[in-house]
């Protein structure tokens, strides 16, 4: 049987011969196709890769842009706010009391006088106050929507930061509502500007907290 094929492989060495070298530039082109085949799909590869990361650069860097234009923008609010509730309103409240004082002198004793001297002074420090809850809502609102971006410390912050400047709004407007009344009490007036103090002084340790961690946020996109 041996012999059988060797004497059909002798007899026709031409053919295996063509027969060989045409399996060989078959199998080299095979190999360089499937080279070219893979070159070209890790360039497509490496493209899709590239792609990717420029979009997610992309993402990051707006996403970056967002939070710090919303940082600044509450911050800038709360300066604002701050200012206009410990140096405006001051302001604008002292010809108040003084002109109060003066009527309730020259009141002395006259009830119906007296009584237009407190009047007077409610009305024009319900209007101050409006003022004050017009920007305590601003802040509100900007807070709530800073919420919707912010990671779960720096809402922590912003949850505990609004009821600091909930409380001490309504402990001003409180203490401006009795002021009348509570006028020759000075232990009650040193209770009110005292808690007052004190809570403004956890909203600066609250806000020098935030701004820290708002920056740690910008840090981690």
């Amino acid at each position: 049987m041996i012999e059988t094929i060797y004497g059909i492989y002798k007899s026709n060495l031409a053919f295996f011969g063509w027969a060989s070298a045409l399996v060989n530039c078959l199998l080299v082109g095979w190999m360089y196709f499937n080279k070219q085949r893979h070159e070209r799909e890790l360039i497509q590869l490496k493209a899709k890769v590239e792609h990717e990361k420029e979009l997610e650069f992309e993402k990051r860097k707006k996403l970056y842009g967002m939070k710090a234009e919303q940082f600044e923008k509450y911050f800038r609010m709360v300066d604002e706010f701050n200012k206009k509730q410990n140096a405006e309103i001051p302001k604008r409240m002292q010809p108040l009391f003084s002109a109060y004082l003066k009527s309730m002198l020259e009141a002395g004793n006259d009830q119906n006088m007296r009584n237009e001297a407190i009047l007077a002074f409610s009305d024009q420090v319900h209007a101050i106050l409006a003022d004050g809850m017009e920007d305590y809502m601003k802040i509100q609102a900007e807070t709530h929507c800073l919420k919707l971006v912010a990671g779960e410390a720096l809402g922590e912050i912003l949850t505990r930061l609004e009821k600091l400047y909930g409380e001490s709004f309504q402990l001003s407007q409180q203490f401006l509502n009795e002021f009348t009344a509570i006028l020759g009490d000075q232990p009650k007036v040193d209770a009110y500007t005292n808690t007052i103090r004190q809570k403004g002084l956890e909203m600066k340790e609250a806000l020098v907290e935030l701004m820290e961690q708002m920056r740690q946020e910008l840090q981690q996109i």
